[in-house]
Protein backbone atom coordinates (compact mmCIF):
# COMPACT_ATOMS: atom_id res chain seq x y z
CA UNK A 1 0.00 0.00 0.00
CA UNK A 2 1.00 3.53 -0.33
CA UNK A 3 1.33 6.58 1.02
CA UNK A 4 -2.36 8.03 2.28
CA UNK A 5 -3.35 11.73 2.08
CA UNK A 6 -6.55 13.74 3.55
CA UNK A 7 -7.81 16.84 2.07
CA UNK A 8 -9.71 19.50 3.35
CA UNK A 9 -12.69 21.49 2.67
CA UNK A 10 -9.61 24.34 2.34
CA UNK A 11 -8.42 22.01 -0.41
CA UNK A 12 -5.48 21.55 1.16
CA UNK A 13 -3.61 18.37 1.97
CA UNK A 14 -1.09 16.78 4.19
CA UNK A 15 0.74 13.50 4.57
CA UNK A 16 0.04 11.31 6.87
CA UNK A 17 3.05 9.85 7.42
CA UNK A 18 4.96 13.16 7.11
CA UNK A 19 7.37 14.10 10.41
CA UNK A 20 9.44 16.84 11.28
CA UNK A 21 13.06 17.22 11.37
CA UNK A 22 13.03 15.78 15.27
CA UNK A 23 11.10 12.70 13.51
CA UNK A 24 7.63 13.50 15.28
CA UNK A 25 4.39 13.29 13.38
CA UNK A 26 3.00 16.88 11.87
CA UNK A 27 0.43 17.51 9.93
CA UNK A 28 1.78 19.76 7.50
CA UNK A 29 -1.03 21.36 5.21
CA UNK A 30 -0.30 22.17 1.14
CA UNK A 31 -1.94 24.22 -1.02
CA UNK A 32 -2.56 22.61 -4.37
CA UNK A 33 -3.62 24.17 -7.56
CA UNK A 34 -5.12 20.67 -8.61
CA UNK A 35 -7.87 21.10 -6.14
CA UNK A 36 -8.60 25.05 -6.33
CA UNK A 37 -9.14 24.35 -9.91
CA UNK A 38 -11.07 20.80 -9.91
CA UNK A 39 -13.54 20.60 -7.13
CA UNK A 40 -15.17 17.30 -8.23
CA UNK A 41 -13.39 14.18 -7.80
CA UNK A 42 -15.26 10.42 -7.90
CA UNK A 43 -14.21 7.38 -6.23
CA UNK A 44 -11.65 5.70 -8.38
CA UNK A 45 -10.37 8.93 -10.17
CA UNK A 46 -6.44 8.59 -10.69
CA UNK A 47 -3.61 11.41 -12.08
CA UNK A 48 -0.05 10.91 -11.52
CA UNK A 49 1.71 12.86 -8.84
CA UNK A 50 5.96 13.66 -8.68
CA UNK A 51 7.23 13.11 -5.27
CA UNK A 52 11.13 12.56 -4.43
CA UNK A 53 11.89 13.17 -8.18
CA UNK A 54 9.63 9.86 -8.68
CA UNK A 55 6.16 9.52 -10.26
CA UNK A 56 3.32 7.86 -9.33
CA UNK A 57 -0.11 7.04 -9.67
CA UNK A 58 -2.68 8.28 -6.98
CA UNK A 59 -6.52 6.98 -6.74
CA UNK A 60 -8.84 8.35 -4.86
CA UNK A 61 -10.29 6.26 -2.00
CA UNK A 62 -13.11 8.11 -0.69
CA UNK A 63 -14.78 11.54 -1.16
CA UNK A 64 -16.78 13.10 2.18
CA UNK A 65 -18.75 16.55 2.74
CA UNK A 66 -15.37 17.93 4.00
CA UNK A 67 -13.05 16.48 1.26
CA UNK A 68 -11.57 13.18 0.12
CA UNK A 69 -9.06 10.67 0.96
CA UNK A 70 -6.39 9.41 -1.67
CA UNK A 71 -3.12 7.06 -1.85
CA UNK A 72 -0.90 6.69 -3.96
CA UNK A 73 -0.88 3.20 -5.47
CA UNK A 74 2.36 2.40 -7.40
CA UNK A 75 5.26 3.91 -8.78
CA UNK A 76 5.56 4.54 -12.18
CA UNK A 77 8.85 3.57 -14.38
CA UNK A 78 9.93 6.27 -16.60
CA UNK A 79 10.43 4.56 -19.07
CA UNK A 80 7.39 2.57 -19.58
CA UNK A 81 5.20 5.62 -19.11
CA UNK A 82 7.42 8.12 -20.45
CA UNK A 83 4.45 9.47 -22.91
CA UNK A 84 1.98 9.62 -20.08
CA UNK A 85 4.22 11.28 -17.58
CA UNK A 86 5.76 13.72 -20.71
CA UNK A 87 1.35 14.46 -21.25
CA UNK A 88 -0.08 14.40 -17.80
CA UNK A 89 2.20 15.54 -15.12
CA UNK A 90 2.46 17.83 -14.32
CA UNK A 91 -0.25 19.45 -16.38
CA UNK A 92 0.37 21.48 -19.08
CA UNK A 93 4.23 20.57 -19.21
CA UNK A 94 6.38 19.60 -22.37
CA UNK A 95 9.59 17.27 -21.79
CA UNK A 96 12.86 17.92 -23.84
CA UNK A 97 16.32 16.47 -22.84
CA UNK A 98 15.05 15.10 -19.57
CA UNK A 99 13.52 18.89 -18.75
CA UNK A 100 10.51 19.24 -17.93
CA UNK A 101 8.93 23.04 -19.09
CA UNK A 102 5.77 24.72 -18.30
CA UNK A 103 4.48 24.66 -21.80
CA UNK A 104 3.97 27.88 -23.96
CA UNK A 105 6.81 29.36 -22.08
CA UNK A 106 9.52 29.36 -24.62
CA UNK A 107 11.28 27.11 -22.22
CA UNK A 108 11.68 29.64 -19.90
CA UNK A 109 10.58 28.02 -16.88
CA UNK A 110 11.90 24.55 -16.27
CA UNK A 111 9.53 22.58 -13.89
CA UNK A 112 11.55 19.48 -13.37
CA UNK A 113 13.51 16.66 -14.56
CA UNK A 114 13.10 13.11 -15.29
CA UNK A 115 16.52 11.21 -14.17
CA UNK A 116 15.58 7.85 -14.62
CA UNK A 117 18.48 5.71 -12.81
CA UNK A 118 21.04 8.53 -13.38
CA UNK A 119 22.64 9.36 -9.91
CA UNK A 120 25.10 12.10 -8.59
CA UNK A 121 23.84 14.23 -11.44
CA UNK A 122 25.35 17.65 -12.41
CA UNK A 123 22.36 19.42 -12.96
CA UNK A 124 23.25 22.15 -15.65
CA UNK A 125 20.07 24.31 -16.06
CA UNK A 126 19.22 25.28 -19.95
CA UNK A 127 20.54 28.61 -20.89
CA UNK A 128 16.85 29.05 -22.11
CA UNK A 129 15.88 29.41 -18.55
CA UNK A 130 14.60 32.69 -16.60
CA UNK A 131 12.84 30.74 -13.93
CA UNK A 132 12.88 27.60 -11.37
CA UNK A 133 9.33 26.48 -10.98
CA UNK A 134 8.20 25.70 -7.18
CA UNK A 135 9.48 22.33 -5.74
CA UNK A 136 11.14 21.88 -9.78
CA UNK A 137 14.12 19.36 -8.68
CA UNK A 138 12.52 18.63 -4.77
CA UNK A 139 14.56 15.66 -3.58
CA UNK A 140 16.47 14.32 -7.17
CA UNK A 141 19.87 12.96 -6.67
CA UNK A 142 21.69 16.14 -7.79
CA UNK A 143 25.66 16.34 -6.99
CA UNK A 144 26.02 19.68 -8.55
CA UNK A 145 23.80 22.59 -9.92
CA UNK A 146 24.85 25.27 -12.57
CA UNK A 147 22.47 27.81 -12.87
CA UNK A 148 23.24 30.35 -15.74
CA UNK A 149 22.84 34.12 -16.20
CA UNK A 150 19.67 33.60 -18.02
CA UNK A 151 17.77 32.73 -14.29
CA UNK A 152 16.49 35.77 -12.40
CA UNK A 153 13.98 33.21 -9.84
CA UNK A 154 14.31 30.12 -8.00
CA UNK A 155 11.10 29.25 -6.48
CA UNK A 156 9.76 27.65 -3.12
CA UNK A 157 11.62 24.91 -2.58
CA UNK A 158 13.00 24.60 -5.69
CA UNK A 159 16.15 21.78 -4.87
CA UNK A 160 14.83 21.01 -1.36
CA UNK A 161 16.43 17.50 -0.08
CA UNK A 162 18.64 17.40 -2.74
CA UNK A 163 22.27 15.92 -2.12
CA UNK A 164 24.13 19.18 -3.67
CA UNK A 165 27.59 19.96 -2.51
CA UNK A 166 28.10 22.94 -4.79
CA UNK A 167 25.83 25.50 -6.57
CA UNK A 168 26.41 27.97 -9.12
CA UNK A 169 24.12 30.61 -9.13
CA UNK A 170 25.26 32.48 -12.11
CA UNK A 171 25.47 36.09 -11.80
CA UNK A 172 21.62 37.46 -12.62
CA UNK A 173 19.60 35.68 -9.79
CA UNK A 174 17.47 38.31 -8.48
CA UNK A 175 15.09 36.38 -5.40
CA UNK A 176 15.61 32.96 -4.06
CA UNK A 177 12.04 31.45 -2.86
CA UNK A 178 11.22 29.76 0.36
CA UNK A 179 12.87 26.78 1.63
CA UNK A 180 14.90 26.39 -1.68
CA UNK A 181 17.54 24.60 -0.49
CA UNK A 182 16.42 23.49 2.63
CA UNK A 183 17.77 19.94 3.91
CA UNK A 184 20.31 19.86 1.46
CA UNK A 185 22.36 17.92 4.00
CA UNK A 186 25.69 18.06 1.67
CA UNK A 187 26.14 22.01 1.04
CA UNK A 188 29.32 22.94 2.46
CA UNK A 189 29.81 26.63 1.19
CA UNK A 190 27.60 29.31 -0.46
CA UNK A 191 28.10 32.34 -2.44
CA UNK A 192 25.01 34.18 -3.12
CA UNK A 193 25.56 36.24 -5.93
CA UNK A 194 25.85 40.63 -6.38
CA UNK A 195 22.81 40.34 -8.20
CA UNK A 196 20.03 39.06 -5.50
CA UNK A 197 17.60 41.21 -4.31
CA UNK A 198 15.23 38.94 -1.96
CA UNK A 199 15.68 35.54 0.11
CA UNK A 200 12.42 33.70 1.17
CA UNK A 201 11.98 31.88 4.65
CA UNK A 202 14.27 29.16 5.86
CA UNK A 203 16.42 29.08 2.24
CA UNK A 204 19.09 27.13 3.97
CA UNK A 205 16.90 25.27 6.84
CA UNK A 206 18.54 22.05 8.09
CA UNK A 207 21.71 22.53 5.66
CA UNK A 208 23.90 20.09 8.19
CA UNK A 209 27.09 20.31 6.54
CA UNK A 210 26.73 24.29 5.23
CA UNK A 211 29.99 25.86 6.96
CA UNK A 212 30.67 29.09 4.85
CA UNK A 213 28.57 31.83 3.57
CA UNK A 214 29.30 34.99 1.80
CA UNK A 215 26.96 37.89 1.50
CA UNK A 216 26.91 40.20 -2.03
CA UNK A 217 28.65 43.59 -1.50
CA UNK A 218 25.92 45.15 -2.31
CA UNK A 219 22.69 44.02 0.11
CA UNK A 220 20.40 46.56 -0.32
CA UNK A 221 17.29 44.40 -1.60
CA UNK A 222 17.83 41.52 0.78
CA UNK A 223 15.82 42.97 3.92
CA UNK A 224 15.46 39.64 6.15
CA UNK A 225 16.98 36.62 7.44
CA UNK A 226 13.78 34.68 8.31
CA UNK A 227 15.19 31.41 9.54
CA UNK A 228 17.63 30.86 7.03
CA UNK A 229 20.23 29.20 8.55
CA UNK A 230 17.99 27.13 11.18
CA UNK A 231 19.80 23.76 11.76
CA UNK A 232 22.84 24.57 10.12
CA UNK A 233 24.71 22.36 12.62
CA UNK A 234 27.95 22.92 10.80
CA UNK A 235 27.80 26.28 10.67
CA UNK A 236 31.35 28.53 12.77
CA UNK A 237 31.03 31.74 12.11
CA UNK A 238 29.25 34.15 9.48
CA UNK A 239 29.66 37.89 9.25
CA UNK A 240 26.05 39.39 8.43
CA UNK A 241 25.44 42.92 6.61
CA UNK A 242 23.98 45.81 8.69
CA UNK A 243 21.53 46.50 6.01
CA UNK A 244 19.95 42.91 6.72
CA UNK A 245 17.37 42.32 9.61
CA UNK A 246 17.91 38.91 11.49
CA UNK A 247 14.46 36.90 12.19
CA UNK A 248 15.32 33.71 14.28
CA UNK A 249 17.92 33.07 11.52
CA UNK A 250 20.18 30.86 13.79
CA UNK A 251 18.24 28.77 16.02
CA UNK A 252 19.89 25.10 16.02
CA UNK A 253 23.37 26.62 15.17
CA UNK A 254 25.43 24.21 17.90
CA UNK A 255 28.95 25.21 16.24
CA UNK A 256 28.14 29.02 15.96
CA UNK A 257 31.39 30.39 17.67
CA UNK A 258 30.50 34.48 17.04
CA UNK A 259 28.56 36.82 15.09
CA UNK A 260 27.79 40.77 15.22
CA UNK A 261 24.40 41.65 14.84
CA UNK A 262 23.76 43.96 12.13
CA UNK A 263 23.64 47.81 13.34
CA UNK A 264 20.67 48.51 12.23
CA UNK A 265 18.59 45.63 14.15
CA UNK A 266 15.93 46.87 17.00
CA UNK A 267 15.18 43.32 18.08
CA UNK A 268 16.82 40.55 19.01
CA UNK A 269 13.85 38.23 18.10
CA UNK A 270 12.18 35.41 20.37
CA UNK A 271 14.61 32.12 19.86
CA UNK A 272 17.19 34.07 17.68
CA UNK A 273 20.53 31.97 19.12
CA UNK A 274 18.06 29.11 20.96
CA UNK A 275 20.57 26.46 21.46
CA UNK A 276 23.59 28.33 19.87
CA UNK A 277 26.25 25.81 22.39
CA UNK A 278 29.38 27.31 21.23
CA UNK A 279 28.70 30.76 21.14
CA UNK A 280 31.33 32.66 22.24
CA UNK A 281 31.42 36.10 21.35
CA UNK A 282 28.15 38.11 20.41
CA UNK A 283 28.45 42.04 19.15
CA UNK A 284 25.15 43.75 20.35
CA UNK A 285 25.05 47.16 18.72
CA UNK A 286 23.34 50.33 20.15
CA UNK A 287 20.15 50.37 17.81
CA UNK A 288 18.76 47.30 19.99
CA UNK A 289 16.22 47.76 22.23
CA UNK A 290 14.58 45.10 23.03
CA UNK A 291 16.14 41.14 23.94
CA UNK A 292 13.09 38.84 23.35
CA UNK A 293 12.13 35.88 25.17
CA UNK A 294 14.69 32.72 24.75
CA UNK A 295 17.00 35.01 22.07
CA UNK A 296 20.51 33.19 24.17
CA UNK A 297 18.58 30.11 25.66
CA UNK A 298 21.09 27.46 25.91
CA UNK A 299 23.95 29.37 24.88
CA UNK A 300 25.88 27.49 27.45
CA UNK A 301 29.72 28.67 26.20
CA UNK A 302 28.86 31.94 26.21
CA UNK A 303 31.25 33.85 29.29
CA UNK A 304 30.42 37.49 28.72
CA UNK A 305 28.31 40.22 27.22
CA UNK A 306 27.96 43.65 26.47
CA UNK A 307 24.31 44.88 27.01
CA UNK A 308 24.13 49.22 25.48
CA UNK A 309 22.63 51.47 27.12
CA UNK A 310 20.01 51.45 24.22
CA UNK A 311 18.26 47.94 25.83
CA UNK A 312 15.33 48.99 28.13
CA UNK A 313 13.66 45.67 27.74
CA UNK A 314 14.66 42.11 28.05
CA UNK A 315 11.88 39.15 28.18
CA UNK A 316 11.44 36.39 30.30
CA UNK A 317 14.12 33.61 29.98
CA UNK A 318 16.65 35.60 27.51
CA UNK A 319 19.56 33.73 28.59
CA UNK A 320 17.96 30.68 30.65
CA UNK A 321 20.63 28.35 30.83
CA UNK A 322 23.93 30.17 29.79
CA UNK A 323 25.69 27.72 32.43
CA UNK A 324 29.07 29.71 31.89
CA UNK A 325 27.53 33.18 31.75
CA UNK A 326 29.65 35.23 34.24
CA UNK A 327 29.82 38.72 33.51
CA UNK A 328 27.04 40.90 31.97
CA UNK A 329 27.95 44.78 31.62
CA UNK A 330 24.95 47.25 31.11
CA UNK A 331 25.90 50.27 30.02
CA UNK A 332 22.68 51.57 30.80
CA UNK A 333 19.29 50.87 33.05
CA UNK A 334 16.51 48.62 32.04
CA UNK A 335 12.45 49.56 32.44
CA UNK A 336 11.94 45.66 31.91
CA UNK A 337 12.79 42.28 32.41
CA UNK A 338 11.13 39.34 32.55
CA UNK A 339 11.24 36.12 34.70
CA UNK A 340 13.71 33.67 34.76
CA UNK A 341 15.99 36.03 32.70
CA UNK A 342 19.30 34.86 34.01
CA UNK A 343 18.64 31.22 35.35
CA UNK A 344 20.86 28.31 35.60
CA UNK A 345 23.91 31.27 34.98
CA UNK A 346 26.70 30.80 37.80
CA UNK A 347 26.96 34.59 39.20
CA UNK A 348 24.37 36.31 40.22
CA UNK A 349 23.46 38.97 38.08
CA UNK A 350 23.03 42.61 38.97
CA UNK A 351 20.62 44.41 36.80
CA UNK A 352 20.04 48.23 36.79
CA UNK A 353 16.20 49.44 37.35
CA UNK A 354 15.54 53.05 35.70
CA UNK A 355 12.67 54.13 38.25
CA UNK A 356 11.60 56.96 35.52
CA UNK A 357 9.64 54.40 33.95
CA UNK A 358 7.11 54.86 37.22
CA UNK A 359 7.07 58.57 36.53
CA UNK A 360 4.56 60.03 33.59
CA UNK A 361 2.16 56.98 33.29
CA UNK A 362 -0.82 57.57 31.66
CA UNK A 363 -4.24 57.49 32.76
CA UNK A 364 -5.16 54.04 32.49
CA UNK A 365 -2.18 51.74 32.59
CA UNK A 366 -3.05 48.11 31.35
CA UNK A 367 -0.52 45.42 31.19
CA UNK A 368 1.94 48.16 31.85
CA UNK A 369 4.29 46.53 33.82
CA UNK A 370 3.29 42.96 33.38
CA UNK A 371 5.69 40.15 34.44
CA UNK A 372 8.47 42.82 35.23
CA UNK A 373 10.63 41.18 37.98
CA UNK A 374 12.82 44.53 38.46
CA UNK A 375 10.38 46.02 40.54
CA UNK A 376 10.31 45.57 44.41
CA UNK A 377 8.58 48.45 45.71
CA UNK A 378 6.14 51.34 43.77
CA UNK A 379 4.66 54.24 44.12
CA UNK A 380 2.05 55.45 41.42
CA UNK A 381 2.05 59.26 40.66
CA UNK A 382 -1.22 60.89 40.55
CA UNK A 383 -1.44 60.60 36.28
CA UNK A 384 -2.95 57.56 36.93
CA UNK A 385 -6.96 56.87 37.07
CA UNK A 386 -7.23 53.44 36.20
CA UNK A 387 -4.84 50.55 37.11
CA UNK A 388 -6.24 48.58 34.24
CA UNK A 389 -6.17 44.39 33.43
CA UNK A 390 -2.71 42.52 34.28
CA UNK A 391 -0.93 46.04 35.29
CA UNK A 392 1.39 44.56 37.50
CA UNK A 393 0.53 40.39 36.98
CA UNK A 394 3.02 38.05 37.50
CA UNK A 395 5.50 40.96 39.47
CA UNK A 396 7.11 38.00 41.53
CA UNK A 397 9.78 40.56 43.13
CA UNK A 398 7.09 43.60 44.12
CA UNK A 399 6.85 43.75 47.43
CA UNK A 400 4.93 46.94 48.33
CA UNK A 401 2.57 49.42 46.45
CA UNK A 402 1.23 52.79 47.18
CA UNK A 403 -1.56 53.59 44.85
CA UNK A 404 -2.83 57.53 44.76
CA UNK A 405 -5.71 58.61 45.40
CA UNK A 406 -6.83 59.89 41.78
CA UNK A 407 -6.99 55.91 41.26
CA UNK A 408 -11.12 54.76 40.89
CA UNK A 409 -10.39 51.18 39.55
CA UNK A 410 -7.94 48.41 39.89
CA UNK A 411 -8.93 45.59 37.04
CA UNK A 412 -8.93 42.19 36.36
CA UNK A 413 -6.14 40.66 37.15
CA UNK A 414 -4.47 43.58 37.89
CA UNK A 415 -1.53 42.20 41.09
CA UNK A 416 -2.75 38.75 40.20
CA UNK A 417 0.51 36.22 41.17
CA UNK A 418 2.43 38.62 42.74
CA UNK A 419 4.05 36.31 44.89
CA UNK A 420 6.34 38.52 47.73
CA UNK A 421 3.51 41.26 47.91
CA UNK A 422 2.93 42.01 51.66
CA UNK A 423 1.32 45.24 51.97
CA UNK A 424 -0.62 47.39 49.05
CA UNK A 425 -2.65 51.05 50.14
CA UNK A 426 -5.74 51.46 48.27
CA UNK A 427 -7.21 54.56 48.60
CA UNK A 428 -10.06 56.52 49.48
CA UNK A 429 -11.39 56.89 46.06
CA UNK A 430 -11.67 53.19 44.77
CA UNK A 431 -15.13 52.09 43.58
CA UNK A 432 -14.56 48.96 41.90
CA UNK A 433 -11.90 45.62 42.16
CA UNK A 434 -11.90 43.31 39.21
CA UNK A 435 -11.74 39.52 39.66
CA UNK A 436 -8.97 38.17 40.37
CA UNK A 437 -7.10 41.60 40.65
CA UNK A 438 -5.23 39.61 44.03
CA UNK A 439 -5.28 36.25 43.58
CA UNK A 440 -2.11 34.06 43.99
CA UNK A 441 -0.59 36.83 46.35
CA UNK A 442 0.46 34.33 48.70
CA UNK A 443 2.26 36.88 51.16
CA UNK A 444 -0.24 39.52 51.46
CA UNK A 445 -1.31 39.35 55.10
CA UNK A 446 -3.47 42.29 55.47
CA UNK A 447 -5.59 44.78 53.45
CA UNK A 448 -7.88 47.96 53.61
CA UNK A 449 -10.79 48.19 51.92
CA UNK A 450 -12.48 51.68 51.37
CA UNK A 451 -15.73 52.61 52.25
CA UNK A 452 -16.27 53.79 48.69
CA UNK A 453 -16.29 50.51 47.07
CA UNK A 454 -19.36 49.50 45.23
CA UNK A 455 -17.70 46.69 43.80
CA UNK A 456 -15.48 43.46 44.51
CA UNK A 457 -15.38 40.71 41.77
CA UNK A 458 -15.02 37.13 42.17
CA UNK A 459 -11.95 35.51 43.18
CA UNK A 460 -10.48 38.61 43.91
CA UNK A 461 -8.40 37.25 47.18
CA UNK A 462 -8.81 33.79 45.89
CA UNK A 463 -5.76 31.84 47.23
CA UNK A 464 -4.25 34.50 49.48
CA UNK A 465 -3.63 31.81 52.31
CA UNK A 466 -1.70 34.30 54.36
CA UNK A 467 -4.32 37.29 54.33
CA UNK A 468 -5.48 36.91 58.08
CA UNK A 469 -6.53 40.39 58.72
CA UNK A 470 -9.28 42.69 56.73
CA UNK A 471 -10.22 46.34 57.42
CA UNK A 472 -13.64 47.18 55.69
CA UNK A 473 -17.32 48.63 57.12
CA UNK A 474 -20.10 46.06 57.84
CA UNK A 475 -22.15 47.62 54.89
CA UNK A 476 -19.32 46.01 52.69
CA UNK A 477 -18.92 42.85 54.63
CA UNK A 478 -22.28 41.85 54.35
CA UNK A 479 -22.07 42.21 50.29
CA UNK A 480 -18.43 40.43 50.19
CA UNK A 481 -17.34 38.22 52.58
CA UNK A 482 -17.45 35.57 50.38
CA UNK A 483 -14.54 36.81 48.70
CA UNK A 484 -12.29 36.08 51.26
CA UNK A 485 -11.22 32.97 52.73
CA UNK A 486 -12.52 31.04 55.88
CA UNK A 487 -11.29 32.61 58.79
CA UNK A 488 -10.55 35.70 58.11
CA UNK A 489 -10.38 38.20 61.14
CA UNK A 490 -12.51 40.92 59.97
CA UNK A 491 -11.86 44.51 61.61
CA UNK A 492 -15.69 46.98 60.99
CA UNK A 493 -14.43 50.66 61.12
CA UNK A 494 -17.24 51.08 62.87
CA UNK A 495 -16.44 49.26 65.82
CA UNK A 496 -12.77 50.57 65.37
CA UNK A 497 -14.03 54.69 65.15
CA UNK A 498 -16.27 54.37 68.50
Amino acid sequence: MGTTYIINESFEYYDQNEGDARGFPVKKWYSSERFETRREYEVGDSWISKKNGKFYRCVVQSVHSKGMVWEETEELDVEIYAEEIKDYCPPDNECIDKFLFKAESGHKVVTGYLPGDEKNIDLVIPNTVEEIANEAFMYLCIKSVTIPDSVKVIGNNAFEGCSITHVDFGHEVETIGHEAFKSCKQLESIALPDSLKSIGREVFWGCTSLKKVSFPKHTSGIKKLHGTFEFCSSLEYIEVPDTVELYQAFRFCEKLQSIRIPAGQKVIERTEFYDCKSLTSIVIPDSVEKIEDDAFHGCTSLKAIVIPASVKHIDSLAFYGCTSLEHVSFLGKLEFLGYDVFEGCPAEIEVPFDRQVLQNLPEKIDKYFMGNQLLTSVELPPTVKVIGRKAFCGCKNLVSVKIPDSVTSIGDDAFSSCDSLESIELPEGLTEIGARAFRYCHNLRCINIPKGVKDISSFCFSDCENLKTVFMSREKYELFKNRFNEGTDFQFYEDLDS
